[in-house]
């Protein structure tokens, strides 16, 4: 390597590493917003153009790096470990179960609006979704509500389910 190319490549790896540490800030950033308590109010269930009424209506607790789904009673239906990338549009999702079974993998993408927060994932072996208007016999989609915004429209949960 030339001498004279050595001022010029320090700066460039300098703005490389800060522009890595900012789209890392910005995903840290982003995953605040999602923290909180959502409920799901629709979306799709792989080829099936309707959520089990069982789903829809379920309580979604979201922190900095874990998504658990509360189903009758608060029984934890599903868990996962997630990592966000916000570099895409929609932001890139990637997702580890905890429960029921633990470690399977799943990719996908998350958009917010406001109150509303939209998922879509791939079960294992699928493809991560490129947006949110259809899904195939492998993915999932959800339509997610801040619990606030819609806690006086939600129907009484049946105690059985």
């Amino acid at each position: 390597m030339k001498f004279w190319a050595l001022p010029l490549l320090v700066p460039a790896l300098l703005s490389l590493t800060l522009f890595v540490d900012d789209a890392k800030k910005d995903s840290k950033e982003t995953a605040g917003r999602l923290v909180g308590s959502w409920v799901i109010v629709g979306g799709e269930k792989e080829d099936s153009k309707e959520l089990d009424r069982g789903v829809k209506w379920e309580k979604v607790l979201i922190t900095a790096d874990t998504i658990r789904a509360l189903g009758a009673k608060d029984k934890e239906n599903y868990a996962a470990r997630y990592t966000l990338d916000t570099s895409h549009t929609p932001w890139h999702v990637d997702l580890v179960s905890i429960a029921p079974k633990e470690g399977q993998q799943a990719r996908g993408i998350l958009s917010l609006e406001g109150d509303t927060l939209r998922l879509a994932y791939a079960l294992p072996g699928g493809d991560r979704p490129k947006d949110f208007s259809k899904t195939d016999n492998k993915q999932m989609m959800f339509v997610l509500k801040r619990a606030e915004a819609v806690k006086d429209r939600a129907p009484a949960r049946d105690k059985d389910r």
